[in-house]
């Protein structure tokens, strides 16, 4: 199991430049996923959730979300016999 932990951090490393990649490139949400999958994979890497540049991407995803969510489906349609 040594060798499954050392390839996870080793993948997660890969994962975590991928994201400063995607970073540097304006891809904010894009990359903070990324970052956040190589933290699920290697708890070391959580400090550089705290970056500003991953502060930021934070508050833009929560404000997209935000913004993109469904809206619900009003029952009223499916009743109008117009």
């Amino acid at each position: 199991d040594l060798d499954n932990n050392s390839s996870c951090a080793c993948s997660a490393r890969v994962l975590q430049a991928y994201a400063l990649f995607e970073m540097k490139n304006g891809n904010q949400v894009f990359s903070l996923m990324l970052m956040k999958r190589a933290v699920d994979m290697d708890e070391r890497l959580k400090p550089v959730l705290e970056w500003w540049q991953f502060r930021e991407a934070r508050s833009k995803s929560a404000s997209y979300s935000l913004r993109f969510q469904p809206r619900p489906y009003r029952q009223s349609h499916l009743n109008s016999n117009t």
